[in-house]
């Protein structure tokens, strides 16, 4: 009887530990209502939610809308340019309101904008890549970096999960061993 409430107990830990387990966290830099030039690169450096909300904070001085992340993120996954996200928000009203400067974005976004012409996108699209052929090297690097650091952080959440279980199965099974123990004690007195 002992022995299966202990085997519960143990059932009921693991499924805890299952849905406890810590999730990914979003690190945000702050809000600088002050700061008001940015380097590109500067806005550039991170990935999918956390580019997003990084150029929000950096240039409208707020975290975006779920609407407004969700529209882009959209984009975003959908192969839009992240010097094209940028400056979109830069070019708006608000954006405009609070007058940001990013040094290295004017040049870029004015090509970009040029590659999406009908006529003389296609022409644009290459002289683009060659200008940014180096920048996507160092952006697939600095996403492999950041995949490489999100799974190595999951894993030593997971590593820790599974020393606790098995620090509690060691526990269980000792509790096990002296129940059992006690029931052999107790039937050899009868």
């Amino acid at each position: 009887m002992d022995l299966q409430r202990t085997l519960a107990e143990l059932r009921r830990l693991a499924e805890d530990l299952a849905q406890n387990a810590p999730g990914p966290v979003l690190v945000l830099p702050a809000i600088d209502p002050a700061r008001r030039r940015y380097r590109l690169h500067e806005l550039e450096y991170a990935d999918g939610e956390e580019f997003v909300e990084s150029i929000h904070r950096a240039i409208v001085k707020r975290a975006p809308s779920p609407a407004e992340l969700l529209s882009c993120l959209d984009r975003y996954y959908r192969g839009a340019n992240k010097v094209e996200l940028i400056g979109e928000l830069r070019g708006s009203a608000e954006a405009r309101a609070i007058a940001v400067t990013i040094t290295g974005l004017g040049m870029r976004y004015r090509l970009w904008r040029l590659a999406r012409l009908r006529l003389l996108g296609g022409l644009f699209r290459r002289v683009a890549c060659l200008f940014e052929i180096h920048r996507f090297f160092e952006e697939q690097k600095r996403f492999a970096q950041s995949q490489a650091l999100r799974l190595g952080e999951r894993d030593l959440r997971l590593q820790i999960g599974i020393d606790e279980l098995r620090r509690k199965c060691a526990d269980l099974a000792a509790q096990i061993a002296a129940l059992e123990a006690r029931g052999r004690t107790g039937s050899n007195a009868e």
